[in-house]
């Protein structure tokens, strides 16, 4: 299958893209850049609908089966937060919730909290609300583009249609890797973080990364989390990350699911 990682942005300069190529053999990087080869000067959403549209068009005009698109944003929002704001007027309390992390963290935020400490950003309460806006309109583009309906993802393992699925880099870093120091900035340790993480994702994480990849992602932490995940993606069609537990089924439909693999 074909994998197209997305670290989506609102902003150009933010964003990072990576295609791979995934077989029961492993997974292979194809490309990987950020966002000074995105047609300088137009805005980040039409250059990334521009990329990734060619790169579903070839993978299928080339028979490579269907595509994987693993976004590096929310794909939902919390329901408990619809709920509250449905019926609510200026100047009252938020009904029926006496605790916000209900209201501003998906169930899907709260389990990565809970397996591996990390807190993902809120797209209840955060800017991160406008990356995830971006990202819907992005695959909904990419859909009306292709022709294709590519549903979200529910069930690990490879599938018969292209399906998008939420992921998180940190988080896949941090199984594959162990304890991810901070990496997104452009201090020379900072660039030798991103060179350890890219090394644990080639050595532990299966991603075969060529050569003149690797400096693109020690150059960028955008390419870096393009890359994590395309990582994720494979971790999602291999099974390696766990199904969505039965208690969680009904609130991963409506405010999304982030896939990680397991820690070995």
């Amino acid at each position: 299958m074909t994998l197209i990682g997305i670290d989506a942005a609102t902003q150009l300069a933010n964003v990072g893209l990576a295609l791979g190529h995934w077989h029961t053999d492993g997974l292979q990087l194809q490309q990987a850049f950020g966002a000074k080869e995105l047609q300088p000067g137009a805005r980040g959403t039409p250059a990334m609908v521009e990329a990734v549209s060619r790169w579903v068009a070839q993978a299928m005009a080339a028979s490579d089966g269907p595509t994987l698109l693993a976004v590096d944003a929310p794909l939902g929002w919390p329901a408990a937060l619809a709920d509250a704001l449905s019926g609510h007027q200026a100047g009252t309390a938020l009904p029926g919730v006496d605790d916000p992390d209900l209201l501003f963290q998906r169930h899907c935020d709260q389990a990565i909290r809970q397996r591996l400490g990390l807190k993902p950003l809120e797209v209840g309460a955060d800017r991160i609300a406008r990356a995830a806006y971006a990202a819907l309109a992005l695959v909904q583009r990419i859909r009306e583009r292709s022709g294709e309906p590519v549903p979200l993802g529910s069930e690990p393992g490879p599938s018969d249609v292209s399906q998008v699925i939420e992921v998180y880099p940190k988080a896949t870093m941090t199984v594959i890797c162990g304890t991810v120091a901070p990496y997104k900035a452009t201090t020379p340790e900072h660039a030798r973080q991103r060179q350890r993480l890219l090394r644990g994702l080639v050595e532990h994480g299966g991603c075969q990364v060529p050569q003149e990849l690797r400096a693109a992602a020690t150059a960028s932490d955008h390419v870096l989390d393009a890359i994590a995940c395309v990582v994720a993606g494979a971790d999602f069609l291999s099974g390696k990350a766990p199904p969505i537990p039965e208690a969680s089924a009904s609130s991963a439909r409506r405010e999304g699911w982030i896939w990680v693999r397991s820690p070995s």
